[in-house]
């Protein structure tokens, strides 16, 4: 059964609930502040939207090196994306064929900005987790991060209506503070690389990177991150504003004890 199926299913699960119990109570199925009389309504309403979602033509996209293909509801990447509504409503090649290529993106990001939009949330480090390869010797909340990272920029290439960005940084949290319990560096100098290579300038992650590494730059050096430094420049540029920002923070705290 696909994801849709089971959330569609479930949809009718907590319908049948909701219309078995018309006593006037509240419900415990995450919507507490609904009676059972709204609940009805509220979920048929989903359920009508979840179907309608599904209906239509579907759109292959190809992804990545290997063109991993995906077959979605047009309905469904029109509705969360405007890249895809401006490509697949239009008279575009791409809404002719219902064809799109995406090669330089990640499949694995990809199947999670899916995810996303049929569930609504992210689910990267649990699954890292869960499917982690013990004869692997990379810290498997790095490899969380790696993948998190380039969702977040899928998100932000595809203009993806409402930013799941809340839900990524959140996952980001999590991950770096998994790695600083176990005395590893949160961010290496290939993560950086990644991020500096798929992020526009002043973007939030590019910050974000260089406040992790300022932080764990007495555990590495200069040599560990020149070749970060040399293709990408600007990864120096925030390192040194952020920490001069650090300082100069440092310098005002010093002058209120005095």
């Amino acid at each position: 059964m696909s994801e849709m199926s089971s959330w569609v299913l479930s949809l009718h699960e907590e319908m049948s609930f909701a219309e078995g119990d018309r006593m006037g109570h509240t419900t415990a199925i995450g919507f507490a502040k609904y009676t059972p009389g709204q609940l009805i309504i509220f979920t048929r309403h989903k359920l009508i939207l979840a179907q309608r979602l599904c209906q239509g033509p579907m759109v292959a996209i190809f992804v990545g090196e290997d063109k991993i293909l995906f077959n979605l509801p047009k309905n469904i990447l029109c509705k969360h994306s405007m890249f895809f509504q401006k490509a697949l409503d239009g008279q575009f090649k791409e809404a002719l064929d219902r064809r799109m290529d995406l090669p330089e993106d990640d499949p694995t990001a990809f199947a999670y900005l899916i995810q996303w939009f049929y569930q609504g949330k992210v689910d990267v480090l649990h699954d890292c987790l869960t499917l982690r390869d013990k004869n692997r010797d990379l810290p498997i909340e790095r490899e969380a991060c790696r993948i998190l990272f380039r969702l977040h920029h899928l998100s932000d290439k595809l203009l993806i209506k409402p930013p799941l960005h809340k839900g990524v940084l959140m996952e980001l949290r999590v991950a770096f503070e998994q790695l600083q319990s176990k005395g590893l560096p949160v961010i290496t100098p290939d993560l950086v690389i990644d991020v500096y290579q798929n992020t526009i300038e002043r973007a939030a992650l590019r910050k974000l990177v260089a406040q992790e590494v300022g932080k764990d730059f007495a555990c590495w050096g200069y040599l560990d991150f020149q070749r970060s430094f040399e293709e990408c420049p600007g990864f120096a540029v925030d390192l040194i504003m952020i920490s001069r920002s650090a300082q100069i923070k440092d310098e005002e705290e010093l002058g209120e004890c005095s």
